[in-house]
């Protein structure tokens, strides 16, 4: 049977000499690393199975290549610039095309695999403004590009959220 935190730690208090009693009365009020939480023991389980994806559904995601962009058309893409006075990756988008901005950032642009600074490591950003490209507002930052779905043959809209602006 389970005893509240209040009532043990009053039986150990200075000068108090706890029983056999309340020791195994204490003991037994957690649970030890080596037994097992049973499932229908873990508060919020049955919300947190129900938001894990489907596992036909994500499968099916992961094996669609029109929701990923291909490794050829990256190889095509990418390039390296200086942002933030450190190097990046840097993925033009299709619909940025010209040939003579090829290492020129442009809105929807993704840099990718560089330091924003000493301390912080990033793996994937989107261009949202090009007037200062130094500045943390220009960018929204992704743990990768996965989290972008973009067709091989997307336009610029593909980029674009609700409001028409670019991520």
């Amino acid at each position: 049977m389970a005893t509240s935190l209040a009532t043990i730690l009053n039986w150990f208090k200075i000068n108090a000499i706890p029983t056999e009693a309340q020791f195994k009365a204490t003991f037994t009020s957690f649970r030890h690393k080596l037994n097992k939480v049973p499932v229908g023991d873990i508060e919020g389980i049955d919300e947190l199975i129900a938001q894990k994806a489907d596992n036909d559904k994500l499968n099916s995601h992961i094996e669609d290549d029109s929701r990923h962009i291909s490794a050829e058309f990256i190889e095509t893409l990418q390039s390296k610039v200086t942002v933030f006075g450190n190097w990046f990756q840097l993925i033009k988008h299709p619909s940025n095309d010209d040939v003579l901005k090829a290492n020129a950032i442009e809105v929807g642009d993704i840099i990718m695999n560089g330091f924003r600074d000493n301390q912080t490591f990033w793996k994937c950003a989107v261009c949202r403004f090009t007037i200062d490209v130094d500045l943390d507002e220009s960018w929204t930052v992704l743990d990768s590009i996965d989290e972008m779905e973009i067709n091989s043959s997307d336009s610029s809209e593909s980029l674009q959220d609700t409001e028409g602006e670019f991520f």
